[in-house]
């Protein structure tokens, strides 16, 4: 990789799903990361075989491919138990990530059943109340067998569920214990050695010493807010579906943004998984839970440590706290699945690290309602773009924005397009990655820093005398055009 002057990154940009037998996707970047320093890479014939492929000249790539190959032998005669429970480890987290799809699905299934059951009966009982026409035993007997499935499915996944959970938690018990006893893991000591339970009133060391790890890394909380808002980006995945909003994402969706949060908080902090728990630093094991009105749920099986995020797209805002659960910090009773909520002594409990944080604006959330929709209301995607450029001027905007404005891939181009449509209105389309843009727009009075924003802009011609902020471009003075000012066409700025 270093002889092809590759990073990580850019490696895993080359890697496409032909280049594995299984047809299982491109590893995460976390994922590559990991078998790049050696974690169960022995097992992954096709990933070592891509990454040669790529990386080596076509002169010496059989060559290499040979000595690859002779190397993973070697690797799989030599492996000692420790390495063995390391894959089985891997493997059984490979099948609990599948049973979990499985059971979502599942889930879901049952959930339509019960609808249209639900509906059934209500029809049946209408029927019967007009006694207009005979019931439909048949379909209702078809309906009842269908739930009756659906049931026994959702039952036979939670089975192979708990059986999975089982068989993973002691092989990465026993895995981290033996990475303990060569001193390759001093973290593993909180799955090694059983910690004593914290009394009440009794001060909580590790919840001290984590919270002091995490301001050290973000003691303003604009780091947490950063992945907040790069999570609810990627769940709305505007390039591909247009969405902008947390109403718009399927349940699901909102039920595993918990999940993303923790994937971005481990690339952002560069923390570690915590084997039975979520995440690691410091050496201390925590969850993490998000919730958007701070209604976060535990199971009455819950313990440990407990990094609760919550916020709010549309208040721009988010929170960040501590807790250690335990069951008497939670609520009596308990919903359907067994979980409940924070009782009031469980939220004076809360150690918060950040208070109403400004998350990063969702500039199309926060747009007045008539604009949106005109902007919205208008196909294809380069007159949405262009149309919001001419409507937000001034302002600056992500890429994410332009991605979900044109749901396509090469939103740059969008970009370049919408600067020559709107020269002739007046306007200036700029750009970040550009010094002089960045120049145009401090002359003019305004801020286009954000790596990777995008700012409309219209400009007249000004006087000598003009005391506004002027900007000069190809030898021309110009200031930002006034509601009243006739359209001039605008400068061409090199890019």
């Amino acid at each position: 990789m270093t002889d092809a002057g590759l990073s990580v990154r850019a490696l895993r940009e080359r890697l496409t799903p032909e280049n594995f037998t299984h047809k299982r996707g491109v590893p995460s970047h976390a994922v590559l990361q990991r078998r790049l320093n050696g974690e169960n890479l022995v097992s992954e014939t096709d990933l070592i075989k891509a990454i040669v492929t790529i990386t080596t000249p076509a002169a010496r790539r059989e060559r290499a491919l040979i000595h690859a190959e002779n190397l993973q032998r070697e690797a799989s005669s030599t492996a000692t138990p420790a390495d063995r429970r390391q894959d089985e480890a891997a493997r059984l987290r490979r099948d609990l990530s599948r049973l979990k799809d499985q059971l979502e699905n599942t889930k879901d299934d049952l959930l339509a059943e019960t609808q249209l059951r639900a509906e059934v009966q209500r029809q049946l009982i209408e029927q019967s109340r007009q006694d207009t026409r005979e019931v439909d035993l048949a379909e209702l007997t078809r309906l009842r067998e269908a739930v009756r499935r659906a049931e026994q499915e959702r039952d036979e996944a939670m089975q192979e569920l708990t059986a999975a959970r089982r068989r993973w938690e002691p092989a990465e018990h026993s895995r981290r214990a033996e990475r303990l006893a060569y001193g390759s893991d001093p973290a593993a000591v909180a799955l090694a050695e059983p910690q004593r339970p914290v009394q009440p009133g009794e001060p909580d060391a590790d919840l001290e010493a984590l919270a002091r790890a995490l301001l050290r890394l973000d003691p303003d909380g604009t780091r947490f807010a950063a992945v907040l808002r790069r999570s609810l980006d990627q769940m709305y995945d505007g390039q591909h579906t247009g969405r902008f909003s947390w109403e718009q994402m399927t349940r699901i969706e909102k039920s595993s943004l918990s999940a993303r949060i923790e994937l971005e908080l481990m690339r952002e902090f560069s923390l570690v998984s915590g084997g039975r728990s979520d995440l690691e630093l410091a050496g201390i094991a925590f969850d993490v839970k998000f919730s958007r009105r701070s209604d976060w749920l535990f199971s009455r099986r819950d313990s440990g440590l407990c990094l609760l995020v919550t916020g709010d797209d549309g208040e721009s805002r988010v929170s960040v706290a501590l807790v250690r659960v335990t069951a008497d910090i939670l609520r009596a009773g308990g919903n359907r699945d067994g979980k409940a909520a924070l009782s009031a002594d469980g939220r004076a409990a809360l150690q918060w690290l950040h208070r109403d944080v400004s998350l990063p604006e969702n500039t199309l959330l926060h747009l007045p309602t008539r604009d949106r929709e005109a902007i919205l209301g208008t196909t294809p995607g380069q007159r949405r773009l262009n149309e919001f450029f001419r409507r937000v001027p001034g302002r600056p905007i992500s890429r994410t924005v332009v991605a979900t404005l044109v749901t396509q891939t090469d939103s740059a181009k969008r970009v370049r397009d919408a600067r020559r449509a709107l020269k002739e209105e007046g306007y200036l389309v700029l750009g970040s990655a550009y010094a002089n843009h960045r120049g145009i727009a401090t002359d003019l009075g305004l801020s286009l820093e954000e790596p990777g924003s995008y700012m409309s802009v219209r400009v007249v011609p000004a006087e000598d005398s003009a005391s506004e902020p002027v900007a000069v471009i190809d030898g021309r003075r110009w200031r930002l055009a006034l509601a009243n000012d006739p359209p001039a066409e605008a400068p061409d700025i090199p890019s």
